[in-house]
Protein backbone atom coordinates (compact mmCIF):
# COMPACT_ATOMS: atom_id res chain seq x y z
CA UNK A 1 0.00 0.00 0.00
CA UNK A 2 1.00 3.61 -0.37
CA UNK A 3 0.93 5.61 2.82
CA UNK A 4 -1.87 8.18 2.80
CA UNK A 5 -0.99 11.69 1.65
CA UNK A 6 -0.65 14.38 4.28
CA UNK A 7 -0.72 18.13 4.02
CA UNK A 8 2.60 19.85 4.46
CA UNK A 9 1.50 21.35 7.75
CA UNK A 10 0.53 17.89 9.02
CA UNK A 11 3.84 16.54 7.83
CA UNK A 12 5.62 19.21 9.79
CA UNK A 13 3.64 18.37 12.90
CA UNK A 14 4.26 14.65 12.38
CA UNK A 15 7.99 15.21 12.32
CA UNK A 16 7.81 17.56 15.31
CA UNK A 17 8.88 20.50 13.22
CA UNK A 18 8.29 24.23 13.34
CA UNK A 19 7.91 26.04 10.03
CA UNK A 20 10.48 28.76 10.22
CA UNK A 21 9.98 32.35 9.13
CA UNK A 22 13.72 32.98 9.04
CA UNK A 23 14.87 34.67 5.83
CA UNK A 24 17.97 32.49 5.45
CA UNK A 25 18.98 28.92 6.00
CA UNK A 26 22.20 27.33 7.16
CA UNK A 27 24.92 27.69 4.53
CA UNK A 28 25.69 23.95 4.51
CA UNK A 29 22.02 23.14 3.88
CA UNK A 30 21.92 25.71 1.09
CA UNK A 31 24.90 24.08 -0.63
CA UNK A 32 23.38 20.62 -0.21
CA UNK A 33 20.11 21.66 -1.84
CA UNK A 34 21.87 23.34 -4.72
CA UNK A 35 24.08 20.28 -5.16
CA UNK A 36 21.02 18.02 -5.20
CA UNK A 37 19.33 20.20 -7.81
CA UNK A 38 22.51 20.14 -9.87
CA UNK A 39 22.32 16.36 -10.36
CA UNK A 40 18.82 16.53 -11.83
CA UNK A 41 18.29 16.53 -15.57
CA UNK A 42 14.86 18.12 -15.34
CA UNK A 43 14.99 21.85 -14.70
CA UNK A 44 11.56 22.17 -13.07
CA UNK A 45 12.81 22.34 -9.49
CA UNK A 46 15.60 24.73 -10.47
CA UNK A 47 13.03 27.06 -11.95
CA UNK A 48 11.01 27.07 -8.73
CA UNK A 49 14.06 27.49 -6.48
CA UNK A 50 15.23 31.12 -6.75
CA UNK A 51 18.87 32.09 -6.72
CA UNK A 52 18.92 33.46 -3.19
CA UNK A 53 19.80 32.26 0.31
CA UNK A 54 16.24 32.06 1.65
CA UNK A 55 15.95 28.33 0.97
CA UNK A 56 13.43 27.88 3.80
CA UNK A 57 10.90 29.49 1.46
CA UNK A 58 11.75 27.33 -1.52
CA UNK A 59 9.18 24.92 -2.93
CA UNK A 60 9.05 21.75 -0.83
CA UNK A 61 11.58 22.92 1.76
CA UNK A 62 10.73 23.44 5.43
CA UNK A 63 13.03 24.52 8.22
CA UNK A 64 13.22 24.69 11.99
CA UNK A 65 14.90 27.49 13.94
CA UNK A 66 18.50 26.93 14.93
CA UNK A 67 20.36 28.43 17.85
CA UNK A 68 22.15 30.70 15.38
CA UNK A 69 20.52 33.34 13.20
CA UNK A 70 19.95 30.80 10.42
CA UNK A 71 17.51 27.88 10.22
CA UNK A 72 18.07 24.19 9.44
CA UNK A 73 16.27 22.19 6.78
CA UNK A 74 14.25 19.48 8.53
CA UNK A 75 11.70 18.53 5.88
CA UNK A 76 12.13 18.07 2.13
CA UNK A 77 9.02 17.04 0.20
CA UNK A 78 9.40 16.96 -3.58
CA UNK A 79 6.83 14.33 -4.53
CA UNK A 80 5.41 14.28 -8.07
CA UNK A 81 7.66 17.03 -9.40
CA UNK A 82 8.76 15.19 -12.58
CA UNK A 83 12.34 15.04 -11.33
CA UNK A 84 14.86 13.05 -13.36
CA UNK A 85 18.45 12.16 -12.56
CA UNK A 86 20.09 10.63 -9.51
CA UNK A 87 19.88 11.24 -5.77
CA UNK A 88 22.87 13.36 -4.82
CA UNK A 89 25.13 12.25 -2.00
CA UNK A 90 25.16 15.90 -0.94
CA UNK A 91 21.75 15.38 0.66
CA UNK A 92 23.67 13.71 3.47
CA UNK A 93 24.83 17.18 4.49
CA UNK A 94 21.26 17.96 5.56
CA UNK A 95 22.11 16.44 8.92
CA UNK A 96 19.01 17.82 10.66
CA UNK A 97 16.67 16.31 8.06
CA UNK A 98 13.77 14.38 9.57
CA UNK A 99 11.45 13.93 6.59
CA UNK A 100 12.46 13.14 2.99
CA UNK A 101 9.85 12.48 0.28
CA UNK A 102 11.03 12.11 -3.33
CA UNK A 103 8.19 9.82 -4.41
CA UNK A 104 6.43 9.84 -7.76
CA UNK A 105 9.33 11.07 -9.86
CA UNK A 106 11.66 9.44 -12.42
CA UNK A 107 14.81 9.25 -10.31
CA UNK A 108 17.27 6.49 -11.20
CA UNK A 109 20.48 4.98 -9.88
CA UNK A 110 21.05 3.79 -6.33
CA UNK A 111 20.75 5.15 -2.80
CA UNK A 112 24.02 6.94 -2.02
CA UNK A 113 25.79 5.28 0.92
CA UNK A 114 26.43 8.73 2.36
CA UNK A 115 22.74 8.99 3.28
CA UNK A 116 23.42 6.58 6.15
CA UNK A 117 24.67 9.62 8.07
CA UNK A 118 21.15 11.11 8.24
CA UNK A 119 20.77 10.08 11.87
CA UNK A 120 17.67 12.20 12.53
CA UNK A 121 15.64 10.91 9.58
CA UNK A 122 12.22 9.56 10.59
CA UNK A 123 10.36 9.33 7.28
CA UNK A 124 11.83 8.19 3.95
CA UNK A 125 9.63 7.85 0.86
CA UNK A 126 11.36 6.99 -2.41
CA UNK A 127 8.40 5.13 -3.90
CA UNK A 128 7.37 5.21 -7.56
CA UNK A 129 10.71 6.00 -9.14
CA UNK A 130 13.20 3.94 -11.18
CA UNK A 131 15.77 3.49 -8.42
CA UNK A 132 17.77 0.27 -8.27
CA UNK A 133 20.46 -1.64 -6.42
CA UNK A 134 20.74 -2.76 -2.78
CA UNK A 135 19.23 -0.97 0.21
CA UNK A 136 21.91 -1.70 2.80
CA UNK A 137 22.49 2.04 3.29
CA UNK A 138 19.14 2.35 5.05
CA UNK A 139 20.03 -0.27 7.65
CA UNK A 140 22.26 2.25 9.40
CA UNK A 141 19.48 4.83 9.86
CA UNK A 142 17.87 3.41 12.99
CA UNK A 143 15.73 6.51 13.58
CA UNK A 144 13.42 5.72 10.63
CA UNK A 145 9.77 5.23 11.55
CA UNK A 146 8.24 5.13 8.07
CA UNK A 147 10.02 3.56 5.07
CA UNK A 148 8.42 3.38 1.63
CA UNK A 149 10.56 2.01 -1.22
CA UNK A 150 7.69 0.57 -3.26
CA UNK A 151 7.50 0.51 -7.06
CA UNK A 152 11.19 0.73 -7.89
CA UNK A 153 13.82 -1.75 -9.07
CA UNK A 154 15.56 -2.41 -5.76
CA UNK A 155 16.95 -5.89 -5.16
CA UNK A 156 18.54 -7.99 -2.46
CA UNK A 157 17.13 -9.82 0.53
CA UNK A 158 15.08 -8.55 3.43
CA UNK A 159 18.12 -9.09 5.66
CA UNK A 160 19.85 -6.24 3.79
CA UNK A 161 17.75 -3.91 5.92
CA UNK A 162 19.44 -5.40 8.96
CA UNK A 163 17.77 -5.95 12.31
CA UNK A 164 18.34 -2.61 14.00
CA UNK A 165 15.47 -0.47 12.69
CA UNK A 166 13.98 -0.56 16.16
CA UNK A 167 11.74 2.49 15.62
CA UNK A 168 10.16 1.32 12.37
CA UNK A 169 6.35 1.53 12.23
CA UNK A 170 5.56 1.37 8.51
CA UNK A 171 7.49 -0.78 6.00
CA UNK A 172 6.55 -0.91 2.31
CA UNK A 173 8.99 -2.49 -0.16
CA UNK A 174 6.34 -3.83 -2.55
CA UNK A 175 6.75 -4.08 -6.32
CA UNK A 176 10.53 -4.48 -6.45
CA UNK A 177 12.97 -7.33 -7.07
CA UNK A 178 13.67 -8.48 -3.53
CA UNK A 179 14.22 -12.20 -3.17
CA UNK A 180 15.15 -14.99 -0.78
CA UNK A 181 13.52 -16.52 2.26
CA UNK A 182 11.67 -14.70 5.01
CA UNK A 183 13.32 -15.78 8.24
CA UNK A 184 12.40 -14.78 11.77
CA UNK A 185 13.67 -11.25 11.13
CA UNK A 186 10.69 -9.99 9.15
CA UNK A 187 9.97 -7.37 11.82
CA UNK A 188 13.43 -5.79 11.26
CA UNK A 189 14.07 -5.70 15.00
CA UNK A 190 11.09 -3.44 15.68
CA UNK A 191 8.35 -4.23 18.17
CA UNK A 192 6.45 -1.17 16.90
CA UNK A 193 5.75 -2.34 13.35
CA UNK A 194 2.15 -1.79 12.30
CA UNK A 195 2.38 -2.17 8.50
CA UNK A 196 4.42 -4.68 6.47
CA UNK A 197 3.95 -4.74 2.70
CA UNK A 198 6.26 -7.17 0.86
CA UNK A 199 3.93 -7.88 -2.05
CA UNK A 200 4.99 -8.19 -5.70
CA UNK A 201 8.55 -9.37 -5.12
CA UNK A 202 10.30 -12.73 -5.47
CA UNK A 203 10.36 -13.93 -1.87
CA UNK A 204 10.24 -17.71 -1.58
CA UNK A 205 10.29 -20.64 0.88
CA UNK A 206 8.03 -21.45 3.82
CA UNK A 207 7.27 -18.97 6.59
CA UNK A 208 9.28 -19.50 9.76
CA UNK A 209 7.13 -20.38 12.77
CA UNK A 210 8.51 -17.44 14.78
CA UNK A 211 8.44 -15.00 11.87
CA UNK A 212 6.22 -12.45 13.64
CA UNK A 213 7.52 -12.87 17.17
CA UNK A 214 8.99 -9.35 17.41
CA UNK A 215 5.84 -7.51 16.32
CA UNK A 216 3.00 -9.88 17.16
CA UNK A 217 1.08 -7.36 19.26
CA UNK A 218 1.56 -4.29 17.06
CA UNK A 219 0.99 -5.52 13.50
CA UNK A 220 -2.16 -4.13 11.87
CA UNK A 221 -1.54 -4.80 8.18
CA UNK A 222 0.33 -7.68 6.54
CA UNK A 223 0.57 -7.86 2.75
CA UNK A 224 2.71 -10.53 1.07
CA UNK A 225 0.83 -11.23 -2.15
CA UNK A 226 2.38 -12.09 -5.53
CA UNK A 227 5.52 -13.82 -4.29
CA UNK A 228 6.55 -17.49 -4.30
CA UNK A 229 5.88 -18.28 -0.67
CA UNK A 230 4.85 -21.85 0.08
CA UNK A 231 3.83 -24.36 2.72
CA UNK A 232 1.22 -24.05 5.45
CA UNK A 233 0.58 -20.84 7.32
CA UNK A 234 2.49 -20.79 10.61
CA UNK A 235 0.27 -20.91 13.66
CA UNK A 236 1.88 -17.69 14.90
CA UNK A 237 0.07 -15.76 12.17
CA UNK A 238 -3.14 -16.35 14.12
CA UNK A 239 -1.62 -14.70 17.18
CA UNK A 240 -1.56 -11.29 15.47
CA UNK A 241 -4.50 -10.08 17.53
CA UNK A 242 -4.41 -6.50 16.21
CA UNK A 243 -4.36 -7.51 12.54
CA UNK A 244 -6.90 -5.75 10.33
CA UNK A 245 -5.59 -6.66 6.85
CA UNK A 246 -4.19 -10.07 5.90
CA UNK A 247 -3.42 -10.25 2.18
CA UNK A 248 -1.56 -13.32 0.84
CA UNK A 249 -2.84 -13.82 -2.74
CA UNK A 250 -0.98 -15.47 -5.60
CA UNK A 251 1.57 -17.50 -3.69
CA UNK A 252 1.95 -21.27 -3.28
CA UNK A 253 0.49 -21.69 0.20
CA UNK A 254 -1.12 -25.06 0.86
CA UNK A 255 -2.91 -26.94 3.63
CA UNK A 256 -6.06 -26.33 5.61
CA UNK A 257 -7.10 -22.99 7.04
CA UNK A 258 -6.91 -23.21 10.80
CA UNK A 259 -9.89 -22.54 13.05
CA UNK A 260 -7.49 -20.21 14.87
CA UNK A 261 -8.61 -17.62 12.32
CA UNK A 262 -11.23 -16.82 14.93
CA UNK A 263 -8.47 -15.21 17.02
CA UNK A 264 -8.19 -12.34 14.51
CA UNK A 265 -11.15 -10.42 15.85
CA UNK A 266 -10.02 -7.09 14.36
CA UNK A 267 -9.71 -8.46 10.81
CA UNK A 268 -11.34 -6.34 8.07
CA UNK A 269 -9.82 -7.85 4.93
CA UNK A 270 -8.84 -11.49 4.33
CA UNK A 271 -7.41 -12.13 0.85
CA UNK A 272 -6.01 -15.59 0.10
CA UNK A 273 -6.89 -15.99 -3.59
CA UNK A 274 -4.63 -17.85 -5.99
CA UNK A 275 -3.02 -20.35 -3.62
CA UNK A 276 -3.38 -24.08 -2.98
CA UNK A 277 -5.42 -24.07 0.22
CA UNK A 278 -7.64 -27.13 0.53
CA UNK A 279 -10.50 -28.40 2.64
CA UNK A 280 -13.36 -26.22 3.79
CA UNK A 281 -13.38 -22.66 4.99
CA UNK A 282 -13.52 -23.01 8.79
CA UNK A 283 -16.91 -22.45 10.34
CA UNK A 284 -15.51 -19.81 12.69
CA UNK A 285 -15.47 -16.93 10.24
CA UNK A 286 -18.63 -15.64 11.85
CA UNK A 287 -16.51 -14.66 14.85
CA UNK A 288 -14.83 -12.08 12.62
CA UNK A 289 -17.63 -9.56 12.96
CA UNK A 290 -15.46 -6.71 11.62
CA UNK A 291 -14.79 -8.55 8.33
CA UNK A 292 -15.58 -6.44 5.25
CA UNK A 293 -13.81 -8.33 2.44
CA UNK A 294 -13.18 -12.04 1.91
CA UNK A 295 -11.45 -13.30 -1.26
CA UNK A 296 -10.62 -17.01 -1.36
CA UNK A 297 -11.12 -17.91 -5.03
CA UNK A 298 -8.65 -19.94 -7.14
CA UNK A 299 -7.72 -22.40 -4.40
CA UNK A 300 -8.56 -26.07 -3.89
CA UNK A 301 -11.22 -25.39 -1.30
CA UNK A 302 -14.26 -27.63 -1.15
CA UNK A 303 -17.66 -27.74 0.46
CA UNK A 304 -20.22 -25.04 1.09
CA UNK A 305 -19.59 -21.61 2.48
CA UNK A 306 -19.78 -21.68 6.28
CA UNK A 307 -23.14 -20.57 7.61
CA UNK A 308 -21.40 -18.43 10.20
CA UNK A 309 -20.51 -15.95 7.45
CA UNK A 310 -24.04 -14.67 7.90
CA UNK A 311 -22.89 -13.15 11.18
CA UNK A 312 -20.38 -10.95 9.35
CA UNK A 313 -22.76 -8.06 8.88
CA UNK A 314 -20.08 -5.76 7.43
CA UNK A 315 -19.08 -8.23 4.71
CA UNK A 316 -19.49 -6.80 1.21
CA UNK A 317 -20.25 -9.24 -1.59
Amino acid sequence: MDFPPLTLVKLAILAGLTISSSSSCYSGDLEALRGFAGTLTNGSILLSWPDDKACCFWDGVFCSPDTSNSSRVTLLRLADRGLRGSISALLSNLNELQYLDLSGNALSGGIPPELSSLRRLQHLDLSHNALSGPVTTIAAINTIQSLNLSSNCFNGSLSDLGAKLSNLIHLNISNNYFYGSLGPGICIGSSLLQVIDLSMNSFSSELHEEIFSDCSSSLIELQMGSNSLEGSLPSSIFDLVSLQILSLPFNDFTGYLSEKLSNLLELRRLIISGNGFSGQLPNVLGNLTMLEQLMADSNSLSGELPRSLGDCLNLKI
